[in-house]
């Protein structure tokens, strides 16, 4: 299958399952996005998977403009942040395992070596917003200044011959990696 069509297609999955009630009940959290607001789950939901590293208003701004048929309303951005708080972060890994189903599903020109797909694990520490939420979640290590940041150990599965990130796994800083190398196995 030819990438654009495979990529389209994986877009047009992604946009029904965003959409769907049922994927909306299991991501919300607790009562959110039960009323009709100004920002919606569906609406919230593209606006985080297409935000930069920019401000939350220039992004929202940026994201008004480039899809004026979702005639989003002005919201500030303590609503944006309070809103962001509702949606599990399952969500985004139901999409991302979505994406990565539909790829090899739909994919007719695998690359293998001598028959063999071919697969590394990498894992590196990589710094997280600092709050007692992530510090507990994930754990730290003090500085040089003796001071405490939040840190996580994150693990990726990579097919190395298709060019594509099968698996990513986020965990408590210093975690076993062959833990994680065992937890994106089970993923294949």
């Amino acid at each position: 299958m030819k990438l654009g069509i495979l990529l389209k297609s994986i877009i047009e999955e992604s946009k029904a399952l965003i959409k769907s009630r049922d994927f909306i009940n299991v991501h919300r959290i607790g009562n959110s996005f039960s009323r009709s607001r100004k920002l919606s789950f569906t609406d919230l939901f593209y606006f985080i998977i297409n935000s930069t590293k920019k401000s939350l208003s220039i992004n929202y701004s940026q994201f008004k403009m480039d899809f004026p048929e979702l005639k989003l309303q002005i919201v500030s951005k303590q609503a944006i942040s309070k809103a962001r708080q509702g949606i599990s972060h399952e969500a985004f890994h139901e999409l991302f395992d979505l994406s990565v189903n539909k790829y090899y599903e739909l994919n007719t020109n695998f690359k293998k070596w001598n028959g063999f797909n071919i697969y590394s694990v990498n894992g590196s520490t990589v710094q997280v917003p600092n709050s007692e939420e992530n510090l507990k979640i994930f754990g730290t290590n003090p500085n040089q200044y003796n001071k405490n940041g939040a840190l996580a150990s994150v693990s990726v599965l990579y097919d190395v011959m298709n060019d594509i990130i099968v698996d990513a796994e986020f965990s408590r800083y210093r975690s076993n990696e062959r833990e994680s190398a065992k937890n994106h196995i089970k993923k294949l």
